[in-house]
Formats: C-alpha cells, structure tokens, sequence
C-alpha cells in the first residue's frame, strides 16, 4: 500500500503542475493543488480498505518514547495510562495481544499485566474502562499505536503512543551524549 501512496504523489504531483495557469496566483493554486492532492490520497487510502497486519511480527521488547491524548490528564504520573511499556506479545492464532508495562504512582513504580482479544478492526482490551487498540503503524525499530478508551463515566479519550525498541533508546542516549 505505501508503493501505491507514493506513485499516487509522484503522478499527482506531475500532472498538478499543469494546473498552475497564473504566476501571480501561484500561491492559491499551490493551496488547491495541496486540497486536491489531499482529497485524491484521502480517497485512494479508503478504496484500499483496512490492510491487513500481521501484528505477530511485533511481538517483543517495546519502550514507550512519546504518549499523546486529546485528553492530557489521562496521561500525566499517577493515572491509569501513564505508562511505561516494556513488553508486548501479539497472538494471531488466538487473536491475543498481552501487555506487560509499568506505571507510577504516589513515586512508587507498579507492575502491570493486561490482554485483549482481537476484534475486526482493533485488539478490545478492558484495563481502566474499555479500550480499543490498533496499530497504526510499524516496523522492526518502532510502532505507533492508537487507543481509544472509554471510562467508567462514558468519558472517550484519544491516545496514541510511540514506541521503540530498546536500541533505538541506546542508540539517540548515545548520539546525543557524543554531540555534548
């Protein structure tokens, strides 16, 4: 799927620049080519459907390096989802994903274990309310991931993670100590 977004663009992108009728309004054209482009890429991502991940290839040592939420306080020290990831293990064959992580709280680091099952389109997985898994995207260095959770008062959170693995870490802690 990402050889055919990329041709998309290159081929958009040629024949977007025959668009550009009038220097004087390069600028607006320049918007429209982006909104055209933006729709055309929207439209050939849904007609691709869902792919299909092999989650199992996966399965292993994870670091949480970045959370975000549309929800800030659902991520900060001291609440459920302010974690600390350090192991994941997606199970095809029985549609499983496990987590193992930690979290803090009152300064205190508190091990953690939950799973889900595997539903069409996400891993459903009850730790603090009901949340719904997915990955959005990966490779052997890092995974970013989708959450959406729903808690005892109904309230919905959008959270997302970046994770990578172990090296990854030792290798920035590493370039980062050589520039000093």
């Amino acid at each position: 799927m990402q050889a055919i977004n990329v041709a998309a663009i290159c081929i958009l992108s040629n024949h977007l620049d025959t668009l550009s009728f009038y220097r004087r309004r390069a600028t607006r054209v320049n918007k429209m080519k982006a909104l055209l482009c933006s729709l055309i890429l929207g439209l050939l991502v849904a007609s691709q459907g869902d792919a299909q991940i092999d989650a199992s290839q996966f399965t292993g040592r994870w670091l949480t390096h970045y959370i975000a939420a549309d929800n800030v306080e659902k991520i900060t020290e001291g609440v459920p989802f302010h974690i600390f990831m350090r192991y994941i293990e997606f199970d095809e064959e029985n549609g499983t994903v496990h987590f193992h992580f930690y979290i803090k709280k009152n300064g205190q680091c508190i091990e953690k274990y939950t799973s889900g099952l595997k539903e069409e389109t996400h891993y459903a997985i009850d730790y603090a309310g009901h949340n719904e898994f997915q990955l959005i995207s990966g490779d052997k260095d890092y995974l970013l991931v989708c959450h959406l959770n729903v808690d005892a008062d109904g309230k919905e959170t959008d959270w997302w993670d970046y994770l990578a693995q172990e090296i990854m870490l030792i290798q920035s802690t590493k370039r980062s100590s050589e520039m000093q």
